[in-house]
Parts: C-alpha cells; structure tokens; sequence
C-alpha cells in the first residue's frame, strides 16, 4: 500500500490511545482521514474509485489498528 492511504504516526497513536482508554468504545474519524484524497477527486488528479478506494484503505488501517490494539490491551 502507498503511504497516502495508510494513517500517519499522530493518527495510529490516537487510536491505539482510544483502543487502551478505559470507556473508549470506539473511534471518531475526521477529515484528516480523507481531506487529501478528497481534494485530489475535486481537481481532477484522481478519479472517483480511486478516492473511494484509498479512504476506504485508510479507514480501514485505522480500524485494525484500534481493533488489534484493543484485542491486546487488558482494559479494566
């Protein structure tokens, strides 16, 4: 996968943060997540499928991260 639709540093450390954290059930996902691949769509670099597909990669990477984090982590 290319590193555009794999999650930054900040973002793997929040969700591992959300998948540790005592109550966290989940992960909110914001534009950072998608804004890149959006603003591409909009000027013509890329087209539809191509966007769909890396934010779906992305959100995805986010989600096993959180989900793989979780899994390991002992919450009380």
């Amino acid at each position: 996968s290319d590193d555009s639709t794999y999650p930054a540093g900040d973002e793997e450390e929040i969700a591992r943060l959300a998948a540790t954290t005592p109550g966290a059930t989940g992960l909110l996902i914001g534009p950072k997540a998608y804004f890149s691949h959006l603003a591409l769509l909009q000027k013509g670099s890329i087209g539809h499928d191509e966007a769909a597909d890396a934010i779906a990669r992305r959100l995805h990477s986010l989600y096993r991260i959180f989900s793989d984090a979780r899994t390991t982590a002992s919450i009380s």
